[in-house]
Parts: structure tokens; C-alpha cells; sequence
């Protein structure tokens, strides 16, 4: 069964009163799981609040829903801190929290803290280290190049930790390490021939299970192709010619990236759009190719941009239930 969640954006509510009823109803709609991204000084559609904190108090107002960060960006962040964040989390909640993590991207880190962008993925895996560590014993001793932890907490936290992948070596340090990969705007094709291959071999170097590929795409529910791509070059802002995301859609097949701009085909391999059975036809695909679970984020278009977000949230609790009854 591959389950559906639904990121919190900018244009769904932009004050916490106001996220917290969107994630209630959210729950009731029968939607599995609620993610946020969380600053600092985050672009794009998503709604720059701290994750963890709206969380908490999430987590005494509903009762089924999963909640995840997709993702906190570790450079703001020491691991013990969040670590501490997500003990209450996990206990508010009931065991419905899981953490997301990502190093973020270089520019954003730089402008908004000033922070510098060196060995991403090396920091990666230290942090990975240390919570994994943490979680299984409820504590840890740990003296690397980047970060220093030792510190022992009340006890062991049973709290799934994913990472965010892009590149062929991050998806093969989340398949290695991670309890699961987040991907965003990954080509279909380039999910299923390098983003799950690369899991496979970092799982074969660790000698575990292949874990989760939970795959973050933007919906348009009743979007034509028209609407669609407008929408898509007005409300996400991620650059392509930026070197993740160009060398990721070279790596699918679509050399126009280097012109900077959001070609009509690769905005077609990224997005899913169309009536009903178009965007159910698209979750069922991303489940055959490997996508463990889809975050699932409705981009507005048109000139009702409120009634276009519900309506694709209204399509995707249909589809979870299909798929469910599959």
C-alpha cells in the first residue's frame, strides 16, 4: 500500500491557527500523512514556520494523521537539538512523527544564515550517525570532522530519520543509512533508473533492506497542460540550472535544463495534472515504479487559487482510498 501525504504550502494558510485547522481537516479527509519544510528563509510554495513546534501542537489535536518534516535543514540545527525536539514530538504524538532531514541547498543556507556550504554530504552522514545512534540506545559518543555529540537522553526515541536526495550519491547515502529518501521534482524516469538503483547499491553496502523512496511531486487537480505549466514556472521557484537539479534532469534526458528555464517537458515529467483518473492513473505509476509513499503537493492555478488547492486535496483523499481498496 502506498500512502498519500499532502506538504502544508504557502497558499493553503500562512499563520499557525490557520495550518493547524488545514492539517485537522486534512485528517479527516482520510489523507495518511501531513509534511511541512521548514526554514530558514525557505523559498518556494511551502509555508516558512518551524515544523516541529506546529507539530506539537498538532499532534493533541489530531488522532490518526502522520506528520514528517520534508525537511529541517541540518546546518541551523546540532543534532542533539533536534533530537530533543523530536522526544517530545514522538511522545505528543504517540508515535505518529517522523523525521526528515537535508542539508538544504547552498544558496539558501548562505543568504539566510550565512552559514558556509562545504562537504554537504559528508555533514549528511555524520548527522545520520549521530540521531541514528541516539534513537537506537538513548545515547551517544561521537567526535567527527563535523560535528561533536555526547549526550544521553531519558531513553531510546523510535522515530523514523529520512533524508532528502537529488544526486545519484545522496540517494545511495539515504539507501545506506536513511530510513527512507525524500526526493523533489525527480523525473519519473529518473527516479526509477538512477534515484531507487542508487538506493539498492548503498543498501547492498550496509547489507540491509532497500528502505522507503518517498517521492515529493506537485499535482494540479483539473489543470489543463495550459494552466498547468503556468502555474508551475509561477509558484516553484527552484531554479533548474541550479547543478542539483540541472545534472539531475540531464541525467533523464532533458539537456534543455541548461537553458535555465522550465521547459514544457520537463515540467511534464515532474507534475501531475489532468481531471480524476489522470491524477489516480499518475499516484498508481509512482507506485509501480517504487515509490514506498507520495508527497503529494497541490500547486494553485487559475483564478480561484483556494478552490483549485481543495479540489486537489478532495482528488487525492479519492485516490488514497483507491489505492487502499487495491
Amino acid at each position: 500500500m502506498t500512502a498519500i501525504g499532502i506538504p502544508i504550502t504557502k497558499a493553503m494558510n500562512n499563520d499557525t491557527k490557520g495550518t493547524l485547522k488545514t492539517i485537522k481537516y486534512i485528517e479527516e479527509l482520510g489523507i495518511q500523512a501531513v509534511w511541512m519544510t521548514t526554514g530558514p528563509g525557505h523559498a518556494g510554495p511551502f509555508i516558512n514556520m518551524d515544523a516541529p513546534t506546529v507539530f506539537s501542537a498538532s499532534s493533541v489535536q489530531t488522532d490518526r494523521i502522520l506528520m514528517g518534516t520534508s525537511i529541517v535543514p541540518i546546518l541551523p540545527r546540532h543534532p542533539i537539538v533536534i533530537a530533543q525536539q523530536v522526544q517530545v514530538l514522538d511522545e505528543l504524538s504517540g508515535g505518529r512523527f517522523r523525521l526528515g532531514i537535508g542539508t538544504g541547498h547552498k544558496k539558501t543556507m548562505h543568504t539566510s544564515i550565512g552559514h558556509p556550504f562545504n562537504s554537504p554530504l559528508a555533514q549528511l552522514s555524520e548527522y545520520l550517525q549521530i540521531l541514528k545512534t541516539l534513537f537506537k540506545k538513548g545515547s551517544v559518543s561521537f567526535n567527527g570532522k563535523f560535528y561533536q555529540a555526547q549526550v544521553e537522553m531519558p531513553s531510546a526515541i523510535n522515530v523514523p530519520v529520512i533524508a532528502s536526495a537529488l544526486g545519484p550519491k545522496s540517494f545511495q547515502l539515504c539507501g545506506s543509512m536513511a530510513d527512507g529518501a525524500i526526493s523533489w521534482l525527480c523525473p519519473w524516469q529518473y527516479l526509477k533508473d538512477v534515484a531507487l538503483p542508487q538506493m539498492k547499491v548503498g543498501a547492498k553496502t550496509t547489507n540491509r533492506n532497500v528502505p522507503p523512496l518517498i517521492a515529493h511531486v506537485p499535482v494540479l487537480a483539473g489543470a489543463t497542460i495550459e494552466q498547468t505549466r503556468e502555474a508551475m514556472r509561477q509558484h516553484v521557484s527552484t531554479n533548474p540550472k541550479n547543478a542539483e537539479f540541472a545534472n539531475m534532469f540531464r541525467a533523464a534526458g532533458l539537456d534543455e535544463v541548461d537553458n535555465g528555464e522550465w521547459s514544457d517537458r520537463m515540467i511534464d515529467s515532474v507534475a501531475l495534472y489532468g481531471d480524476q483518473d489522470q491524477i489516480i492513473e499518475g499516484l498508481k505509476r509512482l507506485q509501480s515504479i517504487g515509490a514506498s509513499e507520495i508527497i503529494a503537493s497541490p500547486i494553485p492555478f487559475g483564478d480561484n487559487i483556494q478552490a483549485s488547492i481543495k479540489y486537489t486535496i478532495q482528488v487525492l483523499a479519492t485516490g488514497q482510498r483507491i489505492i487502499d481498496s487495491n
